[in-house]
């Protein structure tokens, strides 16, 4: 299932290739443990990040693995929760804590990702620390009912793993997913206007 979703997106090759790795492993220890009910499952938390520019298919492919995950049986839900700085934050000090609790139970039994997740340590950075312990008390919490995907750009998101040790731990996997080629550009967009009905000119 997996294999003829991602041979429809375009490029991303080395990112295939760690998802097969990633999820064939799941589906073995899924069946393991559906035939030898004394067998205790050795899957780890499933949190990842995923790093590179606006535009390259995080999103996507955040989606993507929701829905494998919930057809393996990992996840019960299989949805897909897009959150930023603001949303956690909120408009008020006193409802961080709040508000980012709010954020990571609207995600439970999917998959929530923390765009830009950098940016909690922009500004208000204090009020981001406390976003970032909330958040990583309840990755720990519910690393069984829960993928929290971290994205942003490369150089910042290394800055923001260096100013919280804990971080690493807790997001075992790493993607990094890299430009469009031109080419590829080409190939993205006669996908979408075929699907509209349209036509490149000559």
């Amino acid at each position: 299932v997996l294999e003829s979703r991602l041979s429809t997106m375009v490029g991303l090759q080395s990112i295939k290739e760690h998802l097969y790795t990633l999820l064939d492993t799941l589906e073995m220890d899924q069946r393991r443990c559906a035939a030898m009910p004394e067998f205790v499952s050795q899957r780890s938390s499933m949190h990842m990040v995923f790093l590179g520019n606006p535009g390259t298919g995080k999103t996507a492919v955040a989606q993507l693995i929701a829905g494998v995950l919930n057809e393996l049986g990992v996840l019960r839900r299989g949805h897909l929760v897009v959150a930023k700085k603001d949303d956690l934050l909120g408009r008020y000090s006193n409802h961080v804590a709040r508000n980012t609790r709010a954020v990571v139970e609207s995600a439970l039994g999917g998959v929530l990702v923390i765009d830009e997740a950098y940016s909690l340590l922009q500004g208000e950075i204090e009020l981001g620390r406390e976003a970032i312990n909330v958040l990583v008390d309840m990755c720990y919490a519910h690393r069984d009912d829960l993928v929290v995907v971290l994205a942003g750009y490369d150089r910042a998101m290394a800055e923001l793993f260096d100013a919280n040790a804990g971080l690493a731990s807790r997001f075992p996997y790493k993607f990094a997913f890299p430009d469009y080629t031109p080419s590829e550009l080409g190939e993205i967009a006669e996908i979408k206007l075929r699907a509209s009905r349209f036509r490149l000119a000559d």
